[in-house]
């Protein structure tokens, strides 16, 4: 009883030290930034400790006499971590900002030092675990059976852990609530391992029999109960390299399949659970294949080892095929997409990894001939490290090199491998021709697979380390840029419109703007806009993929940056993440615009959050402006509240403007423009000429205007929930349907002149321009709602009523070209 006891506590650890995991990587990416780079290190970092850990672990364990105490004592310090966590990220905020500040050339040094100092005591009492395990084990039975349950259940654990941090508890409780529900487990198992251990008589040198039968199949040196430890002996080496390549293989496959989710995953326009439901079905697999191995008899497993090491090398090295081969997949649970991505992720990620849980313990037992727990911590380290190294190979080395599928084939060749050094039969013979048929592969160029829609060009298809970029061309010659399958920007006249405006809007509203910060790239159209403008002497753009920098050049005939590409005295381009670069550079600016991905999508929030926009203000000049892209497809009513109440209450001064999407403006001086500066800026030919190619005319600018931040609070009403860091609510939303959030905010609607003091020359064309206002964006919103009966009638209105309003040609050709592409596609 009390042997089953102790596994269920083993299962509740695997638990914590995910729920950890998933928790400290988030804190850490506010801190980093969300780049590959980062999250890398984290990774890379925290198995990195656990490395440590097992391998300290390995060489005290025999010296520890009550290891049922010593387990106590590491969860109770991993409690005493977690609670000290977020203030330790804190302080090394100062010591990131000084190396972004003053020794660039060692920035990505200091990321992976920071991250790793900061992991490095809790992941290694996290590492020692393994071993402390199987030490508490020894006096019931210590045979490879109960090392597999026990692994087993760890990792089922693990797996639950992941799955319930990630599909519910950051999204409900909040990232400080669900950490120190991980410090109440902690100290539940230290209360209980305590308890047993009083128990239990102090472990001692117990001789255990070594139950292997020895094959032909399997060379394996002969070594004589009691002799030489397992450790010492040379001619494990064999096995050592395997269980390195194993955790390398491992890792690195996990990394691949995350890069290459823009195929493997079903349309979810949340992918925040992409994280848990890919590493659950890995842990989850991991854990029955290694249960499984513990039932069968060492005879069969020496039989299957070497089959079940070549199967799992050929799904590798085909996985980027399969994936492609399972769309059916996809429409499993069609109207609950996280179902779709749960189930899929758990199909096809099964084989691997559960071919992964069966082999380790098996390969483990080999190792396990004279000491086992010294042999196993040893071997643990070994799969630990490989499993830091993998990372790291594919995020620098092979995607950059080699691109995503043929770096599925060098690592799947990693198992033929292990078969090739370890064993002696003939599916290792098999092998060897398999290699010929890898080398042969890896100089063929892969197909990518990428399959635009229909009516569109593929113009470019590139991976790098950080994502993998498409740019397509439709039939009316309008570019559409996908990073990792979301469209990210584009030149069709939806983005064009809404690229104008958040530039135009606060250079309309700030009286003086010459330093100007802008957060995501996407075409350049922003960053050209602002450069239009002669008052402007340089502009900053901030862009966290290489390959959108790289692709700059095939928008120059719509962004207007081919003159100043070389002039970095007017136009720098950084790349980085920027909630990175707000947080460490020393930079001050007089505008600050951003236009990050759907604040939906997993990590976006990090630029929608109170602390994002507190951030910003310290890198204000004073009389500074933040502009904030506002979607509002997508979108529920309290989301949309939720983003502009948080915006508000952020600033002393906001507003609210919506032209093609939404532009929040906030500053700490009033926001009250000069009507006749904004008429110049807007009448200049360079200017005016961006707003007809936009449809917009000077009235249509001026009337996007909506409210300032009273009727914003009114729309908002109370109890609306901010977001934070802590707790960003709406990154967990599974609501991806359109709402219509703007028949409330009718009544809240206030005319231009509460802004802009003198509107007298425009007369009553201004009013009409609001109610025009209104209708477009009815339009739209039907048109993203799919109905498009409804999206005709509305546009229908608007020319009869407005026939020369700005938009009359644009929304007959939009009709018309939409309604054609439907017909194409049907």
């Amino acid at each position: 009883m009390q042997k089953v006891i102790y596994l269920g506590c083993f299962f509740v650890s695997g638990f914590a030290a995910l729920l950890y995991q998933v928790v400290w990587v988030r804190q850490l990416e506010i801190l980093l930034g969300s780049s590959t780079l980062s999250a890398t290190a984290v990774v890379a970092s925290f198995m990195g400790g656990m490395a440590i850990g097992a391998a300290l672990a390995s060489r005290l364990i025999t010296r520890i006499q009550w290891p049922a105490a010593a387990f106590a004592g590491v969860q109770l310090l991993l409690g005493v971590f977690a609670v000290a966590f977020p203030t330790l990220v804190e302080l090394a905020g100062p010591v990131i900002a000084f190396f972004y500040n003053n020794a660039t050339s060692s920035y990505s040094l200091a990321v992976f030092a920071v991250a790793f100092l900061i992991l490095l005591i809790p992941t290694s009492l996290m590492g020692s675990t393994f071993s402390l395990m199987i030490k508490i084990l020894q006096p019931f039975d210590c045979s490879e059976k109960t090392v597999a349950n026990a692994y087993a259940l760890n990792t089922l654990g693990a797996a639950t852990g992941v799955l319930a941090t990630g599909f519910y508890l950051m999204g409900s409780l909040g990232l400080r609530a669900t950490s120190l529900t991980g410090v109440a487990l902690n100290i539940v198992l230290a209360v209980s391992f305590l308890l047993l251990g009083s128990l239990s008589a102090p472990a001692g040198a117990i001789e255990i029999q070594n139950p292997a039968a020895e094959s032909e199949d399997f060379a394996q040196p002969q070594v004589a109960p009691g002799s030489l430890a397992a450790t010492e002996n040379p001619d494990y080496w064999r096995f050592y390299l395997a269980t390195f390549l194993m955790g390398f293989a491992g890792m690195a496959y996990e990394i691949l399949v995350f890069r290459h989710s823009m195929y493997f995953l079903p349309y979810v326009y949340n992918n925040i659970y992409l994280f848990p439901a890919v590493v659950f079905a890995f842990c989850l697999w991991i854990g029955v294949g290694s249960y499984v191995a513990g039932m069968l008899t060492t005879e069969r497993q020496q039989k299957i080892l070497p089959a079940a090491l070549f199967l799992q090398g050929l799904y590798i090295i085909f996985s980027s095929h399969l994936f492609l081969q399972f769309d059916f997949l996809n429409t499993l649970f069609f109207d609950n997409h996280v179902w779709n991505l749960f189930v899929k992720a758990c199909i096809l990620l099964m084989p691997p990894a559960f071919l992964s849980g069966f082999c380790f313990p098996v390969l483990c037992r080999y190792v396990m001939a004279s000491l086992p727990v010294k042999a196993a911590s040893f071997f643990y380290s070994c799969n630990t490290v490989g499993s830091v190294l993998g990372p790291f190979a594919a995020t620098f080395l092979l995607i950059p090199l080699l691109g995503i599928q043929r770096s599925f084939i060098l690592i799947g060749s990693l198992p033929i491998f292990i078969i090739l050094i370890a064993f002696r039969t003939v599916v290792g013979r098999l092998s060897y021709a398999l290699i010929g048929v890898i080398l042969v592969m890896l100089m063929i160029k892969p197909d990518p697979g990428y399959v635009p829609d229909a009516g569109h060009e593929l113009l470019v298809y590139q991976e790098n380390r950080d994502a993998t970029a498409v740019v397509t061309r439709n039939r009316r010659g309008e570019m559409s840029l996908y990073i990792n399958d979301h469209e990210a920007a584009g030149t069709d006249y939806t983005h064009y419109r809404n690229q104008i405006m958040m530039s135009l809007v606060p250079l309309a509203l700030h009286p003086d703007p010459r330093q100007v910060l802008v957060i995501c790239l996407g075409t350049g159209v922003t960053a050209g806009t602002c450069l239009r403008d002669t008052r402007v002497q340089r502009v900053t753009t901030v862009e966290i993929s290489p390959s959108v920098k790289q692709l700059l050049p095939m928008f120059y005939p719509w962004n207007g940056l081919a003159s100043f590409a070389e002039d970095p005295d007017r136009f720098n381009l950084v790349i980085d993440d920027g909630r990175s670069f707000v947080t460490s550079s020393e930079q001050k600016f007089d505008i600050i615009t951003s236009e990050p991905l759907h604040p939906k999508r997993a990590g976006t929030v990090n630029l929608y959050s109170r602390e994002y926009y507190q951030l910003c203000r310290r890198r204000l000049n004073e009389g500074g402006i933040v502009a904030q892209w506002l979607p509002y497809h997508a979108m529920t009513l309290d989301e949309f509240r939720s983003i502009i109440a948080t915006f508000a209450a952020s600033f002393r001064y906001s507003l609210l403007w919506i032209g093609e999407q939404g532009v929040l403006v906030g500053s700490d001086q009033p926001l009250q423009p000069d009507d006749i500066a904004v008429s110049q800026l807007l009448e200049k030919p360079a200017v005016s000429e961006l707003l007809v190619k936009g449809g917009y005319n000077i009235e249509n600018f001026l009337a996007g205007f909506w409210m300032n931040k009273e009727g914003m609070q009114a729309y908002t009403g109370n109890g609306i929930r901010l977001l934070s860091d802590d707790l960003p609510w709406i990154e967990y939303s599974l609501d991806g349907s359109d709402h219509d959030v703007f028949t409330p905010m009718i009544k809240h609607r206030q005319p231009p002149p509460v802004l802009f003091g003198n509107l007298e020359k425009y007369g009553s064309v201004i009013y009409d321009a609001v109610e025009e206002n209104i209708d477009f964006l009815y339009y739209r919103i039907h048109q993203l709602a799919g109905d498009e009966k409804a999206a005709v009638e509305t546009a229908a209105r608007m020319m009869r009523s407005r026939y020369q309003s700005a938009h009359f040609f644009k929304m007959f050709e939009i009709i018309r070209l939409d309604s054609a592409d439907q017909t194409q596609a049907d």
